[in-house]
């Protein structure tokens, strides 16, 4: 579906963006990394709403999946409102009730709890990271989670608690004859000549698990 049918801030450049241009992150929309994206989000008082209005400003960089996917937040933030339109509840909610809730997935939350583990960075003195307001991530990463919690989320995208065979074939796959090693999320690798998916990050500073 377009992406247009869910977004009241949709310009014209937009039209011919599609929902699995989003999950793939290949929707050309300007890209904006981890801390572009929190730098656009700053100070924004309805905040999915206010950045995809301040997004709504360029025009794609390119036509949507004409290239091989690259991390955008931007992607998934836009989702995260396709999400609360076409549900008619907040994104939160709508987690929490069909994915939180149904995988037993108690420690993971919009929010950053009191015991939050405290992450470092190799290479930047050891300084540790500041997690920041998890709540401006909104659906491109405003959550904090443990270690047994993704483990929970994992198996559920392959053991079909969640998707159907084909759909979870997409997850790593992405669209047949694309050309690209990328997904609806993961990409595929190797990892000590084994085939990986993998989840690329940003740099940005997430919750890694508990203290």
């Amino acid at each position: 579906d377009p992406i247009c049918d869910y977004l009241a801030a949709c310009p014209a450049g937009w039209s011919d963006v599609q929902i699995r241009h989003l999950l793939s992150q290949s929707s050309g929309i300007p890209a904006t990394d981890g801390r572009q994206f929190y730098e656009l989000a700053a100070g924004a008082a309805d905040l999915p709403a206010d950045v995809a209005q301040r997004l709504s400003a360029s025009a794609p960089d390119y036509p949507p999946g004409s290239q091989c996917p690259e991390l955008r937040s931007s992607d998934y933030l836009l989702l995260g409102l396709v999400i609360e339109k076409a549900a008619g509840e907040p994104w939160a909610a709508y987690l929490q009730d069909n994915i939180l809730d149904p995988l037993g997935m108690s420690a993971t939350a919009p929010a950053a709890p009191d015991d939050l583990a405290r992450g470092y960075m190799a290479g930047r003195g050891q300084k540790a990271l500041d997690v920041g307001d998890l709540a401006a991530g909104f659906a491109a990463g405003g959550l904090s989670s443990t270690l047994e919690d993704m483990g929970r989320w994992a198996a559920a995208q392959q053991g079909g608690e969640l998707l159907s065979p084909e759909s979870a074939a997409l997850l790593t796959g992405g669209e047949p004859g694309d050309g690209c090693d990328a997904g609806y999320g993961w990409l595929a690798s190797q990892i000590d000549g084994r085939a990986a998916a993998v989840m690329p990050g940003e740099g940005v500073p997430v919750a890694a698990g508990r203290a």
